[in-house]
């Protein structure tokens, strides 16, 4: 396969992803949203995984890491660079809009192809797949918030 995209979830902490799935990966997308607890189980996945001296021997280039952050808003006292900072540097790669309205009718349509109608989703989007396929580290990407 070109692409295989493992989600997750809470298992990220699982001794198989730790010894095989994360330091053979190409890229590691982390999601949160802008909920402190989100950022806060962020940040224990990076010293447990990347910061642990148990994982010496399965090093991975925090250059093939980078952060996506879901339903973000503006005004809620999180920034993308706070995130970043507490992400102990990690860039924020793209910032998908909070859109619920659209999104659950969307979902409830089975309509969720028309969302990428909208601009802003549809560059969130595109910034991801930008930064997840090209062959290069990842970099922080201008956001609007």
């Amino acid at each position: 396969y070109d692409y295989i995209i493992l989600d997750t979830s809470v298992n990220y902490l699982d001794e198989l992803l730790n010894q095989v799935a994360y330091p053979l990966a190409d890229r590691i997308v982390l999601v949160s949203d802008m909920g402190i607890s989100s950022i806060l189980g962020m940040r224990r996945w990076i010293s447990e995984t990347l910061d642990s001296p148990e994982n010496a021997d399965n090093s991975i280039d925090r250059n093939k890491i980078g952060i996506v952050i879901n339903k973000a808003m503006p005004d809620v006292n999180m920034t993308p660079q706070q995130i970043s900072q507490a992400a102990d540097g990690i860039p924020v790669i793209s910032m998908v809009p909070s859109i619920p309205i659209l999104l659950t009718y969307a979902a409830n349509t089975n309509q969720l192809s028309e969302t990428l109608k909208q601009a802003h989703i549809n560059q969130a989007i595109r910034n991801i797949a930008i930064q997840v396929v090209d062959d290069v580290p990842l970099a922080d990407i201008p956001t609007q918030m």
